[in-house]
């Protein structure tokens, strides 16, 4: 395992210094926060929003770097290419080529790539934004549930503001949502969902942030790498998504360092992880009894086995949907367009779906996950992360994406283009695992 060594002319951030940001680095954040936003706020992406916003975004985008002369790079152009092989072997295979939808992926992968290539230090910033959409969801979150002891209802207030945005959620899964919040009703109620159209997908992306913050801690003190670790843990309790508390202990293994270089190194890492894998089966055992992950898990499996009434929306049971599907077509997929990733099912009425990872799969084929899986593999590696940490890093992904469909928007995708920033000034970091 390669060892960090601090930059002499940039060491570890303070609190003081994290509040003396530059012009850049506001344009930096500016740019992440609009990608988050276009990535799951539902003021973003409702009312047809979504499509005129990743247009003219995509274009500012395409505009910046063009007045930068930066060059295309190489690994978007290898992307780019795996994609159009994908859709080209759909249309062969599916007799119809949906030019609105193939040209909407293209434009969220133009985004996700014209961010990465913008914002120097992606992974640093990306914290930033999500410690912000952390404690404004507080504001909100911790006040109402303090008013709900005493069965004062807030939310409600919010609603004709609601709806004159045009956002909101009517009946069984009610949803307010006023921009910057998004209030849940219902037996969701007491589930932080910040300004994501859910709590788990709040979830999935705090997971992305404690991901980050593993490859940029000594960009910052102890006590403040302490402090955005404590704040995202804290946002994704509130959250209540099982997916979030399954796969939190694995990336918090990414905060362990271990070495193998001398005996004593060898058998100290040897002590740390047999000591993890003790602490994640207590964790197991003591997250088995919550409601929401043990109970929640066993009735999911059983109404994916058994095919109960809306069976295709849990996790099980979707993978048992898109596996189906995956045999077919496994290469190439069904592609993202309703005419043609649901045919084998027309008789079903509802296609909410529950598993973001056999989604993808189905949609953009084994080809398509595979170059996202390398891609992502490669941009982790870029940000001087060693194989092994680099795998775990990979694999904590993968588990996140069984949780909500995250590739059908631009923030995961720029994963395969980490450590493309401006200038070439990443972060040199040496973490991991040889």
């Amino acid at each position: 395992m390669g060892e960090y060594k601090p930059d002499k002319t940039s060491g570890a951030m303070s609190f003081k210094s994290c509040l003396k940001v530059s012009s850049a680095g506001l344009n930096d954040f500016a740019l992440v926060f609009i990608l988050v936003c276009l990535s799951g706020n539902m003021f973003f992406l409702a009312d047809g929003r979504d499509a005129i916003l990743y247009t003219v975004f995509a274009l500012m985008l395409m505009l910046a770097i063009a007045l930068r002369s930066s060059t295309i790079h190489k690994r978007f152009l290898l992307v780019a290419i795996v994609f159009t092989i994908i859709f080209v072997g759909q249309a062969i295979s599916l007799s119809l080529i949906p030019v609105i939808t193939i040209a909407g992926f293209f434009m969220k992968l133009v985004i996700a790539y014209g961010v990465l290539r913008l914002v120097a230090d992606f992974p640093k910033t990306f914290v930033y934004v999500m410690a912000f959409v952390s404690v404004v969801s507080f504001l909100f979150y911790i006040p109402e549930r303090i008013l709900s002891l005493f069965n004062v209802d807030p939310r409600h207030l919010f609603l004709p503001l609601s709806e004159f945005m045009n956002v909101t959620v009517s009946g069984a899964n009610e949803r307010i949502h006023i921009g910057i919040y998004n209030f849940q009703t219902g037996e969701n109620a007491s589930r932080n969902a910040a300004f994501f159209w859910e709590p788990g997908a709040f979830a999935g992306y705090l997971i992305l942030a404690v991901v980050f913050l593993s490859i940029c801690k000594e960009r910052f003190t102890s006590v403040v790498t302490k402090s955005f670790l404590s704040l995202f843990t804290i946002a994704l309790l509130t959250t209540q998504s099982t997916m979030g508390i399954v796969v939190l202990p694995f990336a918090l293994l990414l905060f362990i360092e271990l070495r193998f270089s001398t005996p004593i190194s060898k058998r100290n890492s040897m002590i740390v992880i047999l000591t993890a894998g003790f602490l994640l089966i207590a964790f197991a055992i003591s997250a088995s009894k919550l409601d929401f992950v043990g109970e929640k898990i066993v009735r999911l499996y059983s109404m994916g086995v058994n095919q109960d009434a809306g069976w295709q929306a849990s996790r099980f049971g979707a993978m048992i949907f898109d596996a189906a599907y995956i045999q077919v077509h496994p290469l190439t997929g069904w592609g993202q367009n309703m005419e043609t990733q649901f045919q084998l099912n027309e008789d079903m009425d509802r296609f909410a779906l529950g598993n973001g990872m056999t989604g993808f799969v189905r949609q953009m084929g084994l080809l398509g996950m595979g170059v996202f899986l390398y891609a992502s593999w490669l941009g982790f590696r870029s940000c001087r992360q060693a194989k092994g940490k680099t795998s775990l890093i990979v694999f904590v992904v993968l588990l996140a994406l069984n949780g909500e469909y995250f590739l059908l928007y631009p923030l995961f995708m720029s994963l395969m283009f980490l450590g493309l920033g401006k200038s070439g000034r990443e972060p040199v970091l040496r973490n991991g695992y040889a």
